[in-house]
């Protein structure tokens, strides 16, 4: 991916944070499932980078996993009497795991970039 969409990308997963965490006390539910994709995505990012060293499999599987566990959730809630599959529950956990995800990727970018330097410095 060129440098000017993944800044685009990153700009856009911030200005998303900063909506979710900014809501009022009503939708404290949409900031617990914000932080939970988040903590699923982080331990996916973790799990999958570590097995592959692949940044791009460990971001979408960041994002897919969020999506996986939200939407599981979502399916027990709505088989709960007077519940239902609630959309803004599951874009908020997605959320989390895509702005964890791209942290993490940022991160392991720029570890990436020095490793590669201090290689090359000391042939």
């Amino acid at each position: 991916m060129e440098m000017g969409k993944r800044k685009v990308i990153i700009f856009l997963a911030i200005i998303i944070s900063m909506v979710v965490t900014s809501m009022k006390a009503q939708d404290i539910d949409k900031q617990a499932h914000y932080f939970a994709g988040g903590f699923v995505g982080a331990i996916t990012y973790n799990f999958v980078y570590e097995e592959t060293q692949d940044r791009n499999k460990a971001l979408l599987s960041s994002i897919a996993s969020a999506l996986l566990v939200g939407t599981i959730k979502e399916i027990a809630d709505s088989q709960e009497q007077n519940n239902y599959f609630d959309g803004k529950d599951l874009l908020a956990t997605g959320l989390g795991g895509l702005s964890i995800g791209l942290t993490f990727d940022l991160i392991n970018k720029k570890n990436e970039k020095r490793f590669y330097y201090y290689l090359i410095a000391n042939k």
